[in-house]
């Protein structure tokens, strides 16, 4: 998955994760008593056996949204803690970031890491041979491009996460004190169910803001540098999947796979 994408779906994660239950706990059970067997669940013919099911495995527990948030985030600072751009950078940077996504999308290697850890895919794709090559033919410096790169690219989502974060956790309120004008009509555990679950959504998309915010910067001139340039940005990286252009639906990232 793409980055900036990633950080959309995974608010929209906890969404769902309190969502979904209390939809679940209107439908109740089928009315008129005994429930109706299921398709499969019918007692075999006097004298045939029973056919063994082979064990099924349990299904692995999912990652909590806000781990992968703050695993994706760690030791950034490493990476761009002293790497400052401007706004030559930030329009240099919406420039290629087509030819650089284009480089990137064909490495699945690298695609996986720059989903799970920033500084670990930083640190693949500075040796890569492509990347290496592309950096030679534009006359620049494979490490410290990348690492401006990364910097304006984690820099924007810092500054417009922080709006997505405070929005989702709008809305987990809103639910919440939706819930509680329904508490009259539902069963008391599946109240205390959806509440604990609203209160752990919203503890998650605050993990996650926490997370994001660790990253270096910006400085007022970086912030200067990309306000100048927020519409070409939000192009190449749609935060929130806006249409129209390179950001609309199934738009591009910010060329770095993400």
């Amino acid at each position: 998955m793409k980055t900036t994408q990633l950080l959309v779906a995974l608010v929209a994660a906890g969404a769902v994760s309190f969502f979904a239950p209390a939809l679940t706990a209107q439908m109740g059970q089928p009315k008129g008593g005994e429930e109706k067997p299921k398709a499969g669940d019918e007692k075999p013919p006097a004298g045939k056996e029973e056919p063994k099911e082979e064990p099924k495995e349990e299904p692995k527990a999912e990652e909590n949204q806000a781990d992968k948030m703050e695993k994706l985030f760690k030791n950034l600072d490493a990476v761009t803690g002293k790497t400052e751009f401007n706004e030559d950078d930030v329009k240099n940077f919406i420039k290629h970031h087509e030819e650089i996504k284009k480089l990137t999308d064909a490495d699945a290697e690298f695609k996986k890491k720059s989903d799970a850890n920033l500084k670990e895919a930083f640190e693949y794709l500075v040796k890569n041979e492509k990347w290496v090559a592309w950096c030679k033919e534009k006359g620049v410096d494979a490490d410290a491009y990348l690492r401006k790169h990364l910097r304006i690219m984690t820099t924007y989502m810092k500054i417009k996460f922080e709006d997505i974060a405070k929005n989702a956790v709008e809305n987990i309120d809103g639910f919440k004190k939706m819930l509680e004008e329904m508490k009259g009509e539902m069963d008391e555990a599946d109240y205390k169910k959806q509440m604990e679950q609203i209160d752990q959504a919203k503890k998650d998309v605050e993990r996650m803001n926490k997370a994001i915010q660790t990253s270096p910067g910006p400085t007022e001139a970086e912030k200067k540098a990309l306000t100048a340039h927020d519409e070409e940005m939000g192009k190449a990286m749609p935060m929130g999947g806006e249409e129209g252009g390179e950001g609309g639906e199934g738009g591009d990232d910010d060329g770095m796979g993400n």
